[in-house]
């Protein structure tokens, strides 16, 4: 597809492996990376620190504003918009 339509068709040897190597270099980086965060290095953990965030905020919701709609899903109401509700998947 890039050949075809970003290279006019030209057969780019050079460029096909430039990306490859690209491609390859990035997700190792980005592996190794998020194995780092796990153990606490090279930078936080964004999910358990948006995960700790949203436990935080569900503290503050009374629970008159949660309507259950099956075993997985609930309706909040929104705290800023009167009459808006926010679906929650739990899944």
């Amino acid at each position: 597809m890039l050949k075809t339509h970003w290279l006019d068709g030209k057969c780019q040897h050079r460029i096909d492996y430039i990306i490859v190597t690209l491609v390859r270099g990035m997700v190792q980086y980005y592996k190794n990376r998020h194995k780092c965060q796990i153990v606490g290095l090279n930078g936080k953990n964004l999910v358990m620190e948006c995960r700790e965030e949203i436990l935080e905020r569900a503290a503050d919701i009374p629970s008159n504003s949660i309507q259950k709609l099956n075993h997985t899903q609930f309706c909040v109401t929104s705290k800023s918009r009167p009459g808006l509700y926010h679906t929650v998947d739990l899944h």
